[in-house]
């Protein structure tokens, strides 16, 4: 069973203040473990909400709100991860998703590569970029009622072009958050652990890691050591749909 492990935004982090060295080598071996472990699929950090932009439909009208923000409903229902040329070519291809499905809230924001924590070098000649959009959930997401299927099949027609296009890199959906946990941390050490559903979150995601496992309970082992790098953060896990 796949888990979305989605951490939340800290002051330095919206204020673009690199990680120590210290931190990123904690990253750097958490993720080579779980590499070895065979149990990592993916991961990214976004960067601050000025990199980002809010796009909402409500009855086929579309408004836009570009960062920085603050953060209002940031429960997760979805995301996709998306390679373009610019984040406008990022924020219209979302809009199909958001037409195809009436209304609907998403975040696209900019994936946080190596250059921009002074990590490497940008490579010579790169004209693209990555953006992650994350599909917010609504009421009907979180009582587990589906979406009509005219409505999954506009999206699935949506997806199967920008994939066929070379635009979608990989996408997922949640289950809800009654599935879910909510864990904090403090000074390295797990204070606080609640169980879903959940209501609004109103703290920024700053990114995410995907693992396989077995239970919540080999999820909650690998966010303990991931939580246990900051003085403060916390964490949902959430499972993801097969």
């Amino acid at each position: 069973m796949k888990f979305m492990m989605m951490h939340k935004q800290s002051a330095s982090e919206e204020a673009d203040i690199h990680p120590s060295r210290e931190f990123m080598e904690a990253m750097g071996s958490l993720i080579h473990d779980a590499v070895e472990a065979g149990v990592f699929r993916m991961g990214e950090g976004l960067r601050s909400s000025r990199y980002r932009t809010r796009v909402s439909f409500r009855n086929g009208e579309r408004s836009i709100q570009k960062g920085p923000y603050a953060g209002e409903n940031e429960l997760v229902a979805g995301f996709a991860m998306l390679r373009v040329g610019a984040a406008e070519e990022a924020v219209e291809h979302v809009s199909r998703i958001g037409m195809a499905l009436g209304n609907a809230d998403f975040e696209v924001g900019a994936v946080c590569e190596p250059w921009d924590l002074g990590l490497a070098e940008k490579p010579e000649g790169l004209k693209t970029v990555r953006l992650l959009s994350l599909h917010k959930a609504t009421s009907s997401f979180e009582n587990g009622v589906a979406p009509a299927p005219d409505v999954v099949a506009r999206v699935g027609d949506v997806m199967a072009d920008l994939k066929a296009k070379g635009v979608l890199l990989s996408a997922g959906a949640l289950q809800p958050s009654s599935k879910a946990k909510r864990v904090t941390y403090t000074a390295g050490k797990r204070t606080a652990m609640i169980d879903g559903p959940f209501a609004e979150s109103k703290e920024l995601i700053a990114g995410f890691s995907m693992f396989e496992l077995a239970s919540m309970d080999e999820a909650l082992k690998w966010t303990d050591r991931f939580g246990g790098m900051f003085p403060e953060v916390e964490v949902d896990i959430r499972p993801v749909r097969d």
